[in-house]
């Protein structure tokens, strides 16, 4: 089992300009792990640079990967190592797993 994937918590891009970012608040507003709400799949980033041609242009951009089958609201909930952006989910609960 992975850990829970919070608001705030850290993704690694999977691209040049940054890096790294971190998770923007769900749109769901009730469940929560360790006092932070959980993301679900389709949840997105806060804005962060991408490459452009030659330019880092703002970009926004949605968690992909996702439990198979545990549900927070209606959608798949994120974890820890799950896809985001071109990168991942690096970020987590200490404690609340899902499977």
């Amino acid at each position: 089992m992975a850990l829970a994937a919070r608001q705030t918590d850290a993704v690694a891009t999977g691209h040049g300009c940054d890096g790294s970012t971190i998770l923007a608040t769900p749109s769901q507003s009730t469940v929560f792990a360790e006092g932070l709400l959980w993301c679900r799949k389709t949840d997105l980033t806060v804005s962060h640079l991408v490459p452009s041609g030659e330019d880092c242009v703002a970009h926004v951009a949605a968690i992909t990967g996702s439990s198979s089958s545990v549900y927070v609201e209606g959608l798949l909930c994120a974890r820890k190592g799950d896809g985001c952006d071109a990168g991942s989910i690096t970020g987590s609960a200490a404690t609340v797993y899902a499977g």
